[in-house]
């Protein structure tokens, strides 16, 4: 609004100024074409009248008609020259003007007349005759016309005068307008230059602040301006770079959380944050593919850092190299162990082989301890056959008593030979030997 209305003031003064040197202009030009015009016909008019009657007066002194020729055709053309000069000046003649410059030009035309009958006297010879028109008529026509003449050159004195007094009122005018105009300007532009400069503080206080956070880390900061002018397109720049940041910052947040599928968009060519992490992520998309390859058993991959200084490339190659030397030992120890296995299955059909005969034999063995089992039965058969026979002891003479004892031992050693193994019966009694 300030910067409008300094506009429209210095467009005002623009043509305020040209106007006024144009009114100026045509002060000027009016005059000298008007009344310092009309003054120069008229001073003109007055010199060639005053040169015409000069030229008569040395006609009429002059020493030979020759001279005498000469000095009135002079005078003649020095009438015409007042005749031209008057009939120009009645042309641009003003109204208080016109009546006089026609007067000229009357007496112009009688003092041209009385000019040709002094010629004639003076040719004719009559010197007294000639001399007489010369200090009479002619000086009396002279003086009027000199009258006249001085009475147009007051009036374009008066004129110029007028001019002046005009133009100087304009100029007067035109200067206290613009100095006015001039001024305010100033003011208004002081007080628009005290508005921009606080209005660029306070813009660039707000701008610095959003920088510093930025610079800090601190991308949630945003500038709001009222204004409509440059400091508001840097403002709104800062925006749109922050807002990139932000951005960028979202992008590289979900590359941290493993998220590669995320895609870059780049700002420009020169944007190079932007193809920096484009970058990035390209390389661990192909690392993560590798890794992948690695965690499905393709160790025939070949892990490339992007540089010397790779520290994720280098380790993944590292321990694709590692891998492969123990799956290498994988493979000579399990080769190895096949070996062994082939060794331990022979040896397992040899021990087969043996359990087998083993158990042949085992089988031979338990059927001849069965045999034996029933010969023992057979054996315990018949002891315990001659057990349940009783004994036979005689009641007679004193005998009684020791044949009692006879067949309790009798008992006993059967009891005895029934606990004894072997095949041989145990020595009993004689069968002949019985208690009663």
């Amino acid at each position: 609004m300030v910067f409008t209305t300094l506009i429209v003031i210095i467009a005002g003064l623009a043509t305020y100024s040209a106007f006024s040197l144009g009114t100026l202009n045509a002060a000027s030009s009016a005059m000298v074409e008007g009344p310092v015009r009309r003054l120069e016909l008229a001073l003109a008019a007055n010199v060639a009248a005053l040169d015409a009657i000069r030229a008569q007066k040395n006609a009429l002194i002059a020493a030979s008609p020759t001279d005498d020729e000469a000095f009135f055709k002079q005078s003649f053309a020095q009438i015409d020259i007042m005749m031209t000069s008057t009939r120009d000046g009645l042309a641009i003649a003003s109204a208080e003007g016109k009546p006089y410059w026609q007067k000229i030009l009357d007496l112009g035309s009688t003092f041209q007349q009385k000019t040709e009958t002094l010629k004639s006297l003076e040719t004719l010879g009559d010197h007294t005759a000639a001399v007489a028109l010369s200090m009479g008529d002619l000086r009396a026509l002279t003086g009027d016309l000199m009258t006249a003449v001085q009475s147009l050159i007051e009036i374009q004195h008066k004129g110029m005068e007028k001019t002046v007094s005009e133009n100087a009122d304009l100029y007067g005018t035109s200067k206290t307008m613009l100095v006015t105009a001039s001024v305010l300007s100033g003011l208004l532009a002081l007080a628009a230059a005290f508005w921009i400069i606080s209005g660029i503080g306070n813009g660039l206080k707000k701008i610095q602040a959003v920088i510093g956070a930025v610079a800090i880390g601190d991308l949630h900061q945003q500038v709001e301006i009222r204004t409509n002018d440059e400091i508001k397109d840097l403002v709104d720049s800062v925006n749109v770079m922050t807002a990139n940041l932000r951005s960028t910052a979202a992008l590289a947040d979900r590359i941290a959380i493993g998220d590669l599928s995320a895609e870059v968009n780049l700002l420009s060519d020169k944007d190079v944050l932007g193809i920096a992490i484009e970058r990035m992520t390209t390389n661990l998309r192909v690392t993560a593919t590798i890794a992948d390859e690695i965690a499905n058993g393709d160790l025939t991959v070949t892990p490339k850092p992007a540089s010397d200084k790779d520290t994720l490339g280098i380790a993944l190659r590292n321990m694709v190299e590692r891998l492969r030397a123990v799956v290498g030992d994988a493979l000579s120890a399990s080769e190895n162990v096949s070996a062994g296995s082939q060794q331990l299955s022979s040896g397992s059909e040899q021990l087969s082989q043996g359990a087998t005969e083993q158990a042949s034999s085992a089988e031979e063995a338990s059927a001849s301890m069965e045999e034996g089992g029933q010969h023992q039965a057979e054996r315990r058969q018949r002891r315990t056959d001659r057990e349940d026979r009783p004994p036979v002891c005689s009641p007679r003479g004193g005998k009684r008593q020791g044949c009692r004892q006879g067949c309790q031992r009798h008992a006993h050693d059967r009891r005895e030979d029934l606990d004894r193994p072997g095949d041989r019966p145990p020595d009993r009694p004689a069968r002949s030997q019985r208690c009663s």
